[in-house]
């Protein structure tokens, strides 16, 4: 099973005039599918494909996959994926040693913008002028104190240095490696939790030189994670160290320019805890906007917008709750 993946701003196809399929800002997939292949290469190739982290996050890094967007795909067959790299052929013409699979309905056109630039992919937020991101300020604890079971790292948030531990890939998969993975794992969650289960295993692929983190990587992973906490958000799954899941948590700064983290890689707790200790976001005219500024982002994605909107509803409920309990 082989499959070339576009993105796309927007993509349909059209069968007789007719659109059969068609999708917004997303991924484009040419899917070329052989007679042997399996329902284990199928869940390979969907893994891999959701996966891949190239849409621009609010840095305008190449950090997010089309999950973390919301974003759609459209599956295109395409046996001639699937021909003989040996054989001669061009546009046009017969290409030899191909099986092909054929579909009940042949695509007739097909019509795909290419990825918009990447000012159009999100909203601008400007820097400039804006008061530093404020300690949480004695007014915001009386009203709404944050109850963290977790320790606060007055050193901010900080990416974990793995080098200390022996990386050996060829030996990932075996039963006496478990303990070098475990440990890796313990050291990035006591140094970055709560954080999303996707950067836990970025990480560690990392340590091994993988720039990718597949499905057979996550799985080996997952075997050590029973004993932590999950919370799921709309970024994805946030592990945490056991007995520490709250509400609220002091946001985190970044240590340096290399830990500097995305919206959706930043956990609810946290973001909520920004607003309580900024009550003056709910007086302005668009506060996540606001919010974005005080957290450096540079480009608000729509995603990381209704993010933010979430962040600034609960803090909303969070203050009220407290102050109805103390009224």
């Amino acid at each position: 099973m082989r499959a070339t993946v576009q993105r796309v701003a927007n993509a349909k196809v059209t069968v007789d005039d007719r659109i059969t399929g068609q999708i917004g800002r997303g991924l484009l997939v040419y899917v070329g599918v052989a007679q042997d292949d399996t329902d284990d290469d199928v869940a390979y190739l969907v893994d891999k494909i959701s996966n891949l982290r190239i849409f621009n996050d609010e840095q305008g890094k190449m950090n997010l996959s089309v999950r973390d967007i919301g974003g759609g795909v459209l599956v295109i067959s395409a046996f001639t994926l699937q021909a003989d790299a040996e054989a001669h052929w061009d546009m046009g013409h017969e290409v030899e040693g191909i099986e092909e699979i054929r579909d009940e309905d042949a695509v007739t056109a097909i019509e795909a913008a290419p990825p918009p630039p990447s000012a159009d992919e999100a909203e601008l937020v400007s820097p400039q002028d804006l008061p530093p991101l404020k300690e949480p300020a004695e007014d915001a604890r009386r009203r709404a104190p944050a109850q963290s079971a977790q320790p606060v790292d007055r050193l901010g948030y900080r990416m974990t240095d793995l080098s200390g531990f022996k990386a050996e890939p060829e030996l990932f998969y075996e039963f006496a490696y478990r303990d070098t993975i475990k440990g890796m794992i313990e050291a990035v969650i006591e140094t970055e939790g709560p954080l999303l289960a996707d950067v836990l295993a970025q990480r560690i692929a990392r340590a091994h030189g993988w720039l990718r983190t597949g499905g057979r990587i996550r799985e080996r992973i997952d075997l050590h994670l029973s004993g932590y906490d999950t919370t799921s958000e709309s970024s994805g799954v946030f592990l945490w160290k056991k007995g520490s899941v709250a509400e609220t948590l002091p946001y985190r700064r970044p240590a340096n320019e290399e830990s500097r983290r995305a919206i959706s890689d930043i956990p609810l707790a946290e973001l909520v805890s920004v607003v309580i200790d900024n009550p003056d976001l709910f007086d302005m005219p668009d506060p996540a906007r606001d919010m974005a500024r005080f957290l450096g982002v540079e480009r608000l994605a729509a995603t990381s917008r209704a993010r933010l909107d979430d962040a600034i509803a609960r803090a909303r409920l969070h203050i009220a709750a407290w102050q109805e309990s103390t009224a």
